[in-house]
Parts: structure tokens; sequence; C-alpha cells
């Protein structure tokens, strides 16, 4: 397979001009650049090389403007080369060949290319061997299509620094220009200092004693990066409160969490927001309690600081002799009001205990493939977070994560289809396969299908994640087969109208579905069922029994429900509750109402029973009525051939 490359390298300055590109300077350090967006485009000539390069920030340019609020931005420099084999046209490749972005692209918003062929657009945001995100492009035949990566930047906090267009198996692919938008706003680099620091030698490093920086140089992402190496001398210590006169801060970017890196694993001086110190005087710090040992510090953290970045993680030395990078015990205990996104970057290899405990807004975790362990009570009271680890096999205890919150190992990328939401993960084996993670709100019947493509590859479902339709209140029928290797967690809690259909009949729940996966069910599990059906009415059908929960139709319908001809007919609890629909019912004496099946169906005013009225009685006793199966209907009585009997 050729590699085909396009360098491009971001900066602020840039005073000499590289031999084999072209430099593009678009302000004075003077000029501010508020809310501006530059769009750089560039076309290829047919030897490959750099035909035209134009430059745009007016307001009037509105092809792929993007405002922004972080305020302004100092002098930018811009350059390009080419190392892409020669051919007769453009950028062309032969089935899966690629062609690469391979530096790092601060600030990447969105991209443009027109080409010809079927493509695999893929992006990552850490390393250029991470690619958790693609998308599939089907034939583009010479069309403009746009790749945006804002959602990157929303959901990960960084941009993406690596894109890669790969042609597809079975085709070719020709490039015949690419447009990339830019814009101001970047993330941290930690090769551009902001402020100074105040720094002494401990005897194994550095340890910053100070910070200063003038009111009128705050950056505009208000965004500062603690630097982990000063003058080839690596930072190893953090003085309490060397972080107190920083107000301003949204993002921070740390080499490892609290005040020393190189601690015994099992200690407790590392508290994320000692280095903002005790300084109570200025109302934009919020105070965070943290634990040390048996001690409790109040420290005061920055009110808009939402954003951590983990860019090394904390080393422990005396208890293993060797580098093993963890994040802390404690370490972000008390930020829960805070603390929107971690993201790490560095080689984690442990997430101690309670490292997280009480992050309560964090919504998403993504952790490094490095990662080979998660204590008890690391995420406890991360009640809506997602962790999601690269790794593909990880050692999580069993109360990490008390509320058994969803978790995909193995984590590639993310999509949907037919509104169920997967997670593609791997396999210590490398196999790959779907974790199901949630479904949209609209869906009532659900049934998981024994594999999916996605972007021309067929996975299997092997999985559904802890809580993936939680509180899914109109969801009434979930139907999965036996090919799932695990059920996680408390999946259809608060769903009190569902019932569960699984295709096969064991004498008790296999250990895949976990403890507490059918908690809160409004339904039962029903087992041995044969196929998924829908001719009208809505139902599965078994080898001895038709389960009918729903009919297709739209409100201004009057429905009539007849199966006297069926023997074997059951109405799920919950089946037609709520259905205005309905105005007629018409069973035999082998029906069965589970509770609340046809409750509040308010037009529901005639009920036949296809046998006489000591008959209904005796199906009465028999329990083919369940708990308020007819509550709030239209009438307390049912037909039969020779009078009228009560519904109840």
């Amino acid at each position: 397979m050729k590699k085909r490359y396009l360098s491009l390298i971001f900066g602020l300055t840039l005073s000499a001009v590289v031999a084999t590109g072209i430099i593009i300077a678009s302000h004075g350090s003077e000029k501010e650049a508020d809310s501006e967006t530059y769009m750089y485009t560039m076309t290829l000539d047919k030897n490959n090389q750099i035909q035209f390069v134009q430059s745009f920030n007016s307001d009037n340019y509105s092809i792929g403007k993007f405002s922004t609020d972080r305020g302004t931005e100092i002098e930018l420099a811009y350059s390009m080369f080419m190392d892409i084999d020669p051919s007769d046209d453009f950028v062309k490749m032969e089935e899966e060949e690629y062609f690469e972005l391979v530096n790092p692209l601060n600030g990447l918003i969105k991209m443009e290319y027109v080409a010809d062929g079927d493509a695999i657009i893929e992006y990552g945001y850490n390393r250029k061997i991470d690619f958790p995100f693609n998308n599939s492009i089907v034939d583009t035949r010479g069309n403009v299509h746009t790749i945006e990566f804002t959602h990157t930047y929303e959901t990960y906090g960084v941009p993406p620094c690596y894109f890669r267009i790969t042609s597809k198996y079975g085709h070719t692919l020709t490039i015949h220009s690419i447009k990339l938008y830019y814009t101001c706003v970047h993330s941290p680099d930690p090769s551009i200092p902001v402020g100074t620091w105040d720094y002494e030698s401990n005897g194994y490093g550095l340890t910053l004693t100070g910070f200063h920086i003038d009111s009128d140089k705050i950056p505009a992402d208000h965004a500062l990066t603690v630097p982990y190496m000063i003058n080839g001398e690596m930072v190893t210590q953090i003085n309490e409160g060397v972080l107190s006169n920083v107000p301003w801060l949204d993002h921070i970017v740390i080499p490892f969490v609290g005040e020393n890196m190189l601690l015994n694993k099992e200690g407790f001086s590392y508290n994320f927001a000692s280095i903002f110190g005790k300084n109570s005087a200025h109302n934009k710090y919020q105070p965070i309690q943290q634990y040390e040992g048996t001690t409790v510090n109040i420290w005061y953290v920055p009110k808009s600081l939402n954003k951590v970045t983990i860019a090394g993680g904390n080393i422990d030395y005396e208890s293993t002799g060797v580098l093993y990078h963890y994040i802390p015990a404690y370490g972000f205990y008390g930020c829960g009001p805070l603390l929107r996104t971690i993201n790490i970057t560095g080689e984690i290899e442990e997430v101690s205990e309670f490292a997280f405990t009480n992050c309560s807004k964090m919504k998403e975790i993504i952790l490094p493939s490095t990662t080979q362990k998660i204590n008890k009570g690391a995420f406890t009271g991360c009640n809506k977070l997602f962790i999601r680890t690269l790794s593909k096999s990880l050692d999580m205890n069993d109360e990490a994560n008390p509320n058994y919150r969803p978790i995909s190992i193995g984590y590639k990328e993310s999509f949907e289809k037919d509104g169920i939401y997967y997670d593609v993960c791997t396999k210590e084996s490398d196999e790959e396969y779907l974790n199901v993670t949630k479904i949209e709100n609209t869906i009532d019947v659900l049934d998981i299908p024994t594999s999916v493509e996605h972007n021309g590859k067929s996975y299997n479902v092997r999985r559904i994640a802890n809580r993936a339709f939680e509180d899914q209140t109109n969801l009434r029928v979930v139907h999965f087969s036996n090919d799932l290797e695990l059920v996680g967690n408390y999946i259809l809690q608060n769903c009190y109208r569902a019932s569960v259909y699984i295709a096969e009949n064991p004498t008790s729940h296999p250990e895949k579905y976990s403890a507490h996966w059918s908690d809160n069910l409004g339904g039962e599990v029903y087992l041995n069922f044969m196929n998924f059906n829908n001719e009208g009415l809505h139902y599965i059908q078994a080898s001895d029994a038709r389960f009918v929960f729903g009919s297709d139709g739209d409100l201004s319908d009057h429905l009539d429900i007849d199966v006297k001809g069926f023997d074997d007919v059951i109405f799920p609890y919950h089946a037609f509750d709520d259905d205005v629909r309905i105005y007629k019912l018409s069973f035999n004496k082998y029906a069965y109402f589970k509770p609340y099946s046809f409750a509040n169906c308010i037009h529901l005013s005639e009920v036949n029973f296809d046998g006489t009225m000591a008959e209904f009685e005796q199906f009465k006793l028999e329990g083919h009525i369940g708990f308020n199966s007819f509550i709030e209907i239209g009438t307390n009585q049912a037909h039969c051939i020779d009078g009228w009997v009560s519904l109840n």
C-alpha cells in the first residue's frame, strides 16, 4: 500500500520561509482577530504540486464561516509542503491507498474536497494511529463533500489532529481539490509558552513555585498548559497555590495530577485542586473540598474551569521500581460542580480508588489504550458518565462504577443506524464487535439485529451496554437473540411498559444476562421465541403463543381488535396502554391479559367474549385478566353470547 502525504504546520510565529513550503502571514501581532475565520484553499496541479493557495478572512465570505466567542488571536503563520508521488492526474489512488495529513491541525474545523470514487474518511483527536471517527463516502462523482470537526472539539475538547482519505476496497479515488477551513481558536499547544513560570531544582527534577501573566496577554481560548519540561529538565512538583491567579481559566493541560508526580500510589498528597491554593478573595473562584489522608482541605478553583487534559500521569516509583502511570486516588474528588470533560492523552495504566468521585457533570471519559485497571469507587457518583476506553482488555472493579453507567472496552468509534447507537469495539483477539449503547426515544419496538453493516463492513452485535435503554418509557418490546455475549446492568431501568423476548429457553438466566439487567422491567421476560413478526398487529410468534403488543396506524384511526380465531394470544404488560384508537375488542377463553394491557384505552367501549357468561367467570378465576388490565376504559362489562358480565 502506498502512502501519500500532505503535511501542514500551524504556529503563532514563523520568521523563516521553509524551502519546500509556502508561508502566508495573516496578521501582525498588534491586530486582534475577534471571531474571525480563516479559510485556506489549496488546489493541486497534475504533478501534485500546489497550484493555488488563497486565504479569506472577510465577513462577507460566508462559506465555512464559523463564529467563535473565545476572544482574540495574535499573529498566525501557515505553511504547506508536498510529498506526494507524481502521477498523471492530481492525487490518484488505487484501492486502499490513502492520502493523509500527517501533522497536528490545531484549529481545523472543516474540510471540503472534490473527488471521483469511493472513499473512507478517518480523523483522530490524539495521535495519528488513533482514528476514532470515520465516515464512508460512497460514489462521490465529482461532488463537493464536506467533513466538519466541530463535534470532536465539543465532545473531546480538542480539534482533530490527523485526517486521512482512503480509497475503498475495489475502487480507485481521484482527488481534485481540497479546501481547509481554519479558525483562530486552537487547542493548547505545550510548545507555546503562556506567561512565565518560577521554578527551582528539587533533586529529582523541577518544582514550579510561581506563575505570572499580564492581564492583556490572557490567551484567547482561556487555556493554560502547565509545562512538562523546562530547559530539558522534567517538572515533577507543583507547589500549593501556584495557580491562585488565573480566574479566567477554562481549560488546563497538566502533566500529572496534584502537587507531586513521583509518589507512592497509596499516598494522598496529590489532589488536583491544591495547585490553585486557598485564596478565597476572588469571587470567580469556587471552594472545592478534597481529602488528604484524614485531613479535609478547602481549595479555591476558578468557576470557569470545566475541562482538564492530563498529558502525562503520576508515576509510582516506590512500589514498582518502574515507570507506572496512574490517576491518583481522590485526585478529582470534589470537582463535580466544575468538570465536564476529562481528556487523558498520556499513557495511563491505572485509575486509582475514588479518583473521580462525585464528578456528577462529567458525561464522557475516554481512557487510553494503555489502561489496565480501574479501581473501586473510581467513578462513584458520576451519574451521567459514559466510560469509553481504547484498551482491548480492562480489569474493572465491580465497585468502580456503582451506578453501572455504560462502558465500552476496546472502543474505536460510534455510529447510529435505524435509531440504534453502536460503539465499535475490539477484543484482545482483535475481533471487532458492536456494543449497543442507546436508542432514539421514538422507538417503541426494538428488534436488536445480530449483525449490522457499517462503512462496507459487517459487524456482529455482541453486547448491550449498561443502562442502554434507561428511561425509554415509550419502549414496549425488546427482542434479541442468544448471539449476545453480554447484556449490561439496568438496561431497562424505568422502562415500565417494556417486555423482553429472548430466542432461547434457559432454566435460569445465563451469566451473560447480568444481575440487574431486567431490574425495573415493566413487563416480563418471555423465552423460546422463534421469530419476530409485523402483520398489522405487532406480535411475536412463539412455538405455543402469539404475543400482541401494538398496531400500525395513526391517531385518527378507529381500531377493532379481533383475536377470536387464535388459541394462543397473550397481551403483555401495557400492550395497548393509552391507545386511544381502540374502540372494540373481541377474544376467546384462550386469551391472556397481563396487567395494564388495555389500561387508559378511553374509547374502548365494546368488549366481546366468545363464550358464555359462566365461561367468562371461570376465565377470570383462572387469572386470564391481570391487575388493572381494563382500568379507565369506556365500559366495565364484557358482552358474552348469553349476556353481560363485569370485566373486573
